[in-house]
């Protein structure tokens, strides 16, 4: 009987879980930030990667919440650590561009590599522009030009 409340009680929090999945992805789509925050919040929570990497953006860009590089940054790195390498290449940029803390290329480096590896535009091209400015790795202009043959295919 314990089994069965048990099982009955996982199978409501995850259908719990999908809407509130649902809800997150249909407030952001309709442009509802503010409402996209909370429910992305929850959904985060819940282990959902790509919904730790939205509400991210939502911090970076300071929708529907106040713009806070930190959280940001906190978001980005959660989604990244769970398969979300979209979030990867974002994380690259804080890393490239110092938003959180001083500049540090190898990070950047080490996030956009992951990104690219699995053909994300936004990761081949901040690893593009890490070679082409040789910024923590050498500069290698025909690297970049490769990288960047690899953002035109990833995008068709």
């Amino acid at each position: 009987m314990k089994g069965l409340f048990l099982g009955l009680l996982t199978l409501c929090i995850g259908l719990v879980a999908g809407e509130v999945e649902q809800a997150f992805s249909a407030a952001f789509r309709r442009g509802d930030y503010q409402s996209a925050a909370q429910y992305g919040k929850i959904s985060c929570e819940n282990g959902h990667a790509s919904s730790c990497g939205l509400l991210g953006t939502l911090y970076k860009d300071g929708l529907g919440v106040k713009k806070d590089y930190v959280e940001a940054f906190s978001y980005f790195s959660r989604a990244c650590r769970g398969g979300s390498t979209f979030s990867c290449a974002d994380l690259g940029d804080i890393h490239r561009l110092g938003l959180v803390a001083t500049k540090d290329y190898e990070l950047a480096y080490i996030n956009y590599k992951k990104s690219c590896d699995d053909s994300v535009a936004a990761g081949c091209t901040g690893l593009g522009h890490l070679y082409f400015d040789g910024q923590g790795v050498k500069k290698i202009i025909l690297k970049r030009l490769l990288t960047l043959s690899k953002v035109a295919m990833a995008a068709t």
